[in-house]
């Protein structure tokens, strides 16, 4: 394979690659619904309900249901304490991350009753991670850059500096997830990206014909043919 045909297939994988993390941006949208907070995972919220029908407070409050970001039954008719006109409730089963639903009951014993739903999202450090998420992207797309700027100007240290991103971006989309977001997609994508940066890291690390790139993956540039000279001198 010739130099030019190997820059061509592999900036067009860098263009594939950048159009995934496009479209993935693009699905990682907040859920709909009244937001009660972000809690931090595996950790405890106090999930709190005031009540009062007019003339004093309500007579019991009970949670009916909380679904998991599965949608999978977390908790299903547990009464909540009475404090006053407060009721509350600690949940404590906040091992996935995303968002979660909620709805509780209250009542009175002259038989009315006020349904309420919320959301809580769980996230990986109770707070919202969308900053976490676009600074991942980011340094991904400006890695993506430099890689490609190495291979155009045949550049060794650009393509370095592009593996220390790779590397950076993959540490923080595996350990953090995208925010809510942290299942066995995203640790995959944190692995392909340090993947990525050890690559081209190693490749670069070590002396190659100067500052060709192409050297430092081994790719045998094309040779022009001396006629060709001539023919241009002509």
């Amino acid at each position: 394979m010739t130099h030019k045909g190997f820059n061509k297939n592999f900036l067009l994988f860098l263009v594939g690659l950048s159009l995934l993390f496009t479209f993935m941006s693009a699905g990682f949208v907040s859920a709909e619904g009244e937001l009660y907070g972000q809690v931090q995972r595996y950790s405890s919220v106090l999930l709190t309900q005031q009540c009062t029908n007019g003339t004093g407070t309500c007579d019991g409050c009970n949670i009916t249901s909380i679904l998991d970001p599965d949608q999978v039954p977390a908790l299903k008719n547990v009464a909540m304490a009475k404090d006053g006109s407060v009721y509350t409730y600690s949940f404590s089963n906040t091992s996935k991350l995303g968002f979660y639903d909620i709805k509780t009951l209250c009542y009175d014993l002259s038989g009315s009753s006020k349904a309420n739903s919320y959301k809580i999202e769980v996230t990986t450090t109770g707070k919202n991670d969308d900053l976490s998420f676009w600074i991942s992207i980011i340094i991904v797309v400006l890695a993506l850059i430099m890689l490609i700027l190495g291979f155009t100007f045949d550049n060794i240290y650009i393509a370095y500096m592009s593996g220390v991103l790779f590397l950076i971006a993959g540490m923080l989309v595996y350990i953090r997830g995208f925010g809510s977001i942290q299942d066995m997609y995203s640790n995959a994508i944190g692995m392909v990206l340090l993947a990525f940066g050890i690559l081209a890291i190693f490749a670069t690390a070590f002396e190659h014909n100067g500052e060709q790139l192409s050297a430092a993956f081994g790719i045998q540039k094309e040779e022009k043919d001396p006629h060709d000279y001539f023919n241009e001198e002509i």
